[in-house]
């Protein structure tokens, strides 16, 4: 079959990072669930994703919902992005509720990261199954030597919060009458004219 050509040719695409952040940590939380090579890494990236591609998701839904929001958004925090849209479309979120009480903890996860400081953890007493064959601590296994934010990083936390964010975001969608945009990749539109 011989390939279409054309005279003119025209694309527009919509980027949807909300799609994309999704997919990056669906992926990474698969491979930390096969327990492969770097599992604890995937977790972190599965988790921090969840986080990123909820506020995608709010930025996404805002666009649709404000003309301004390209101008102001960037100023909000993350709760406030989230009242504004969850006011505009009516939408009560129960903070204290699934899928919504996860929010915090998952905003929490990404502002430690993202803000990360150097920090001391003493532990003052480190039993023998905690330390490893080459004379180490094993520092996973001792809960005193973790930050609050290595704490969180679990498989069944990842999956717990990716649930959450697919819940949250498909709650908003549906609310604001507009397709949840974790769920779509970017649109793309082409016209041309074909050469005769």
């Amino acid at each position: 079959m011989e390939k279409t050509k054309y005279k003119e040719y025209q694309a527009m695409r919509e980027s949807n990072p909300a799609f994309i952040l999704n997919q990056i940590g669906k992926i990474a939380f698969n491979r930390a669930k096969a327990g492969k090579r770097y599992q604890y890494l995937d977790i972190i990236i599965s988790q921090l994703m969840c986080a990123f591609s909820m506020e995608a998701a709010l930025n996404h839904l805002g666009k649709k919902l404000f003309e301004y929001w390209e101008e102001v958004e960037r100023d909000l925090k993350f709760d406030t992005k989230l009242l504004i849209i969850a006011r505009h479309i009516g939408f009560d979120i129960s903070r204290g509720l699934e899928p919504f009480q996860l929010l915090s903890e998952i905003i929490g996860f990404r502002n430690n990261l993202v803000h990360a400081k150097s920090s001391k953890h003493p532990a003052k007493e480190i039993h023998q199954n905690e330390i490893g064959e080459d004379g180490f601590p094993i520092v996973n296994r001792i809960p005193e030597l973790l930050t609050d934010w290595e704490k969180l990083c679990s498989i069944d936390t990842a999956e717990k919060w990716l649930k959450a964010v697919d819940r949250m975001s498909s709650e908003l969608s549906e609310a604001a009458k507009y397709q949840n945009p974790i769920k779509i990749g970017g649109i793309v539109d082409t016209w041309g004219v074909i050469e005769t």
